[in-house]
């Protein structure tokens, strides 16, 4: 029953409201109207956050699904990173080999005439092994 048929109903019995209980039914009424526009302004309100939440909620979703695409990228550029330090510990004990090799036909070429200590003092100069070393260049 509404509020406008209980008013109603209860002008039309055969009790008689007093002018005092008839103020109070009509301003309870307002008051009702009152609330209920309310209502309607609080239920608004909520949908509009459930709308703004499901596209926050969107959002994130979408920042979640970038974090595992670069996260998989990281992971993929430290293999490249640990591949390409391997390589180089590789190269450089190749070349410290090579260098070590290097110096070793270095001095075998000056252990033949035994004056490699006073290669300093011009010693190797002319020498027919350091010579002969320039040659074969």
């Amino acid at each position: 029953m509404t509020d406008e048929q209980l008013v109603k109903d209860l002008r039309e019995t055969p009790y008689t409201l007093d002018a005092d209980a008839a103020d109070r039914l009509t301003a309870l009424k307002d008051q009702n109207g009152m609330l209920r526009a309310e209502c309607e302004v609080i239920a608004r309100s909520k949908r509009a956050v459930v709308d703004e939440n499901a596209a926050w909620r969107g959002k994130y979703d979408e920042l979640q699904r970038y974090n595992v695409s670069c996260t998989k990228k990281c992971d993929e550029l430290n293999v490249q990173n640990a591949e390409l330090k391997q390589q180089i510990d590789y190269d450089n004990a190749a070349n410290l080999e090579l260098y070590n090799e290097n110096a070793d036909l270095r001095n075998e070429l000056c252990l033949k005439c035994g004056q490699y200590k006073q290669a300093h003092t011009g010693a190797c100069d002319g020498c027919r092994w350091k010579e002969k070393a320039h040659d074969g260049v």
